[in-house]
């Protein structure tokens, strides 16, 4: 009896240990003033920095450690000074091994993510350089919440901005301090602080 009961403990903690880390799925903001979003270039494969609208190109799907997945594609570094690219995931590339620690993101080959001169506007590049901690190397986790879910003075707030928006048809991203950007819809991004970002339908 002695022995089964080691042995299916035994099976357990084998079990255990192989059970992967289900990977998270969020929205990668910068810890410069603008908080934009990294993206997948539309129609590209290279990273840059977006105003954050919530798409599948800005979707990150990450466990803490390994593949850094966007558009179903690993992302990827090329050597210093390179933008970063989406490519075929490659289980044996450590340049496709990435963690994610206190805000910095590097990979196995010695390289962070970093928002190339620190400029802070959309379209800029983010390229493989050395870690050095500064705020361009420097990232939050935000995830998609529904407005509902919200306190209800927020979701006043982004109510009252979604009028002043309709009139307009102007697009606001505001990820500093404790900002609400509300564009037309029922969709939030929160990333760091007290941000609300709401944006498109009812997703």
């Amino acid at each position: 009896m002695r022995k089964t009961l080691v042995a299916i403990l035994a099976t357990l903690a084998t079990s255990l240990s192989a059970a992967p880390v289900k990977a998270e799925t969020f929205f990668m903001g910068t810890g410069m003033p603008s908080a934009m979003c990294v993206d997948v270039r539309g129609g590209g494969n290279d990273l840059i920095l977006w105003n954050c609208h919530g798409g599948s190109n800005q979707q990150v799907s990450f466990n803490g450690y390994g593949p850094l997945m966007m558009n179903g594609r690993c992302v990827e570094s090329q050597g210093e000074g390179q933008s970063l690219v989406v490519q075929t995931c490659d289980p044996n590339k450590k340049s496709q091994k990435w963690a994610m620690r206190g805000g910095q993101v590097n990979n196995e080959e010695g390289w962070c993510m970093d928002v190339k001169g620190q400029a802070d506007r959309a379209g800029s590049q983010i390229i493989a350089w050395k870690c050095h901690g500064g705020t361009n190397q420097k990232f939050r986790k935000g995830q998609m919440q529904s407005v509902g879910s919200l306190p209800a003075d927020v979701q006043q707030k982004a109510a009252a901005i979604n009028q002043r928006l309709a009139s307009s048809g102007g697009n606001v991203v505001a990820m500093g301090g404790a900002n609400v950007v509300a564009m037309g819809g029922a969709n939030v991004i929160a990333i760091g602080g007290a941000n609300v970002i709401a944006m498109g339908g009812a997703n």
